[in-house]
């Protein structure tokens, strides 16, 4: 076996070499294992074989376009890629697109990486923000709620006074408590990362 052979066959990616009508010329055995096809199994076999059915009609469009104008196409350049097993399942995918020169003429290699995992952790991180912007939520209600409670009692106790001065200090307690709902109304109305002091400090 020769060096490139080798190489081809050691990466960690599936790798196939795909001709202008669609064929895979060669799949090494992590592409086997990708896609659970023996190896061998996937050479000479129509590409469309590896992606799920609803996507094959405009694939095939997408593959003529490509042949028209072929470019190195990077890793995760923003599609939402899916490769379909033998067994039926699907799997999410990035896909590396390259066109080469081989001593057939023109082939197209295609690096497949199965980002399951990937797509998983990103999932988790996604519900513990959404957990968090519930729980913030939460709290801004539970906190506004407090203060017009204490804002409430002020008024009520004030009431029940004659006392000018001391309806004076209840009315002046009032109004920091309103002070304080309106500064935590507006801090939670905005990005809580960067907060202009100056703003709240007049």
């Amino acid at each position: 076996m020769d060096f490139y052979r080798q190489v081809f066959e050691a990466s960690p990616d599936g790798l196939l070499l795909v001709e202008p009508g669609g064929r895979i010329a060669r799949a090494n055995g992590r592409a086997g294992l990708l896609f659970g096809y023996s190896p061998g199994e996937l050479d000479g076999k129509a590409l469309e074989l590896l992606i799920p059915q609803r996507f094959t009609h405009q694939h095939a469009g997408h593959r003529q376009q490509y042949l028209h104008a072929p470019r190195v196409r990077a890793m995760g350049a923003g599609l939402a890629l899916y490769g379909l097993r033998k067994d039926g399942s699907e799997f999410p995918a990035d896909i590396m697109l390259s066109p080469l020169h081989g001593a057939q003429g023109p082939v197209t290699l295609c690096v497949v990486r199965d980002i399951t995992e990937r797509k998983r952790a990103e999932q988790l991180v996604l519900d513990a923000l959404r957990e968090k912007e519930v729980l913030l939520k939460e709290i801004h209600h539970r906190v506004k709620n407090n203060l017009a409670v204490i804002s409430s009692l002020f008024s009520l106790q004030s009431a029940q006074l004659h006392d000018a001065r001391m309806q004076a200090i209840l009315r002046q307690s009032q109004d920091r408590v309103r002070s304080m709902a309106m500064v935590q109304e507006s801090l939670y109305s905005h990005n809580l990362a960067v907060v202009d002091f100056a703003d709240y400090a007049a």
